[in-house]
This record gives C-alpha cells, sequence and structure tokens, in this order.
C-alpha cells in the first residue's frame, strides 16, 4: 500500500482514523517504507496494547527538526538543539495540544494518559540479561546497517548521533558474523534457559497476565531484526524461548493507522 503526503510533502501511512486522539511521528525510509526503528514500534506497540486512536506521519529525519517546531504547544524543539540530538519519534497529543519528543517521555506519557490497561513491571535483571545476550547481534546486523535505509542526508545525522554514542566509528562495529555467533551463543542459551525457567504457562513470558514494556521493547528490537537481515532473524528463532518472546506481544507490534 502507497503512502499519501500532506501539503508539506510529508508521508502519511493510508487507512489512519477519522478522529485520531495521537498523530505519532515517524523515520522514513525510502527503502522499507514501514516503521522500522526499535524505539518508535515500542511506542507503536503502547499505543496499540492502549487502544490508543492514532495516525502515523512519515517524515525524513533531516526535516523532522524544522517541520516539529510548529506543531503542538510551546517550542519543545529549540532552534539551538545539537545536529546530532534524535528528535524522533514525536507524538502530538491532540486533545491536550501537546508535543512530546523522544520515546522515554513519550512512553511516560502515554503511561499517565491511558493508565488502562496497565502494564506489568519490568524485571530489570532480565532486562540485563537480554541486553549482554542480544545486543552483540544487534550491533552486527542491525546498527551497522541502519543507515543503508536512510536517505543521505537522514543517514548523515543519525551517524553522528551513533557515533557520539558509541565513541568510535560504525565500521568498527563490524565482524565476521559467525565470530558474533560464537561469542554470543552462551548468552543467548542462557537467556533462553531463564526464559523456559519463569515461563510456567504464563501469558506473556516475563510478566504474567499483563505484558512489560520490556516485553514490547525486545520484539520491537527482534521485529527491527527482522526487516533488517531475514536470516539472522531467522538463526535467532533456533534458540530455545526467543521466538516465543515475540509471539507474545506480536499483535501489538502491527500497524493500526
Amino acid at each position: 500500500m502507497t503512502d499519501t503526503t500532506d501539503s508539506h510533502g510529508t508521508s502519511i501511512r493510508p487507512g489512519a482514523p477519522p478522529d485520531p486522539e495521537v498523530v505519532l511521528f515517524d523515520m522514513r525510509s525510502p527503502t522499507l517504507k514501514v516503521c522500522f526503528v526499535s524505539t518508535i514500534l515500542t511506542v507503536r506497540c503502547l499505543l496499540n496494547y492502549k487502544k490508543v486512536r492514532y495516525h502515523t506521519v512519515f517524515m525524513e529525519y533531516h526535516e523532522a527538526e524544522k517541520k516539529l517546531r510548529h506543531i503542538g504547544r510551546g517550542n519543545p524543539v529549540p532552534s539551538s538543539a545539537p545536529r546530532s540530538r534524535l528528535v524522533l519519534p514525536a507524538l502530538h497529543h491532540i486533545p491536550t495540544a501537546q508535543l512530546i519528543i523522544g520515546a522515554p517521555a513519550i512512553i511516560h506519557f502515554l503511561q499517565r494518559q491511558y493508565p488502562d490497561p496497565p502494564l506489568a513491571p519490568s524485571d530489570p535483571e532480565l532486562r540485563e540479561q537480554w541486553m549482554q545476550a542480544y545486543y552483540p547481534i544487534s550491533d552486527q546486523f542491525v546498527i551497522s546497517r541502519e543507515l543503508l535505509h536512510l536517505s543521505h542526508k537522514s543517514a548523515r545525522l543519525i551517524r553522528i548521533h551513533r557515533e557520539q554514542e558509541l565513541g568510535f566509528p560504525l565500521e568498527r562495529l563490524l565482524r565476521e558474523d559467525e565470530a558474533v555467533w560464537l561469542e554470543a551463543g552462551q548468552e543467548l542459551r542462557e537467556f533462553g534457559d531463564e526464559l523456559k525457567r519463569r515461563h510456567h504457562r504464563r501469558r506473556y513470558l516475563f510478566s504474567g497476565d499483563h505484558p512489560s514494556l520490556f516485553e514490547f521493547a525486545a520484539a520491537a528490537e527482534m521485529h527491527q531484526l527482522r526487516l533488517f537481515s531475514p536470516e539472522a532473524f531467522e538463526r535467532l528463532k533456533g534458540y530455545p524461548g526467543f521466538w516465543n518472546v515475540y509471539l507474545a506481544v506480536e499483535e501489538f507490534t502491527k500497524g493500526r493507522t
């Protein structure tokens, strides 16, 4: 399905509800044409879980700061903001005319504004174990390939941000694929064993009757891997527990705009 555009040339997902409460500003990829950033997909999961009416506006990252400055109350993206600052995702809450910048602030706002249905608390120890097991895979197959799916101008700004976070050029993340899998294998197996120990027929693997934000984030990260490297995603599925993590909240990863 082809995206339409608004009067500013910004891409809008078709099928949006006629009376949305929220506009979600997402990063546009000329090649993927879907939500592909894990932090933004986590926000989308939360919106879907809370059954908030919203539609998505896709925009080039290098144009986002200028366009967002004129939306909502106040001026949350000042002209002095550093060029490396991530200004997507952004969320315009129409009833209150607020513009919220960044996934953490958006998630906090949504949980306060829409308390039901509730989220279960995230387990910090399990989150840490997930990071140790999964992030070497993400570095190799996601972070190092992200720029390939962006326009030249957007890729240049994202590179600045990523390299400031890392403290070194992105190229240093690249290694032989097999070496990454060999090094991560033990952590991946231990994480799977922990999932099996905790499961006990609960609906959501990490939390019980309600999903946790961690589950949305983990599924979003795996969904991003699926988009960037289907082969790596299939290999990850071979480790016990990982496919179940994805399936448990897959329904909330799907766009409803």
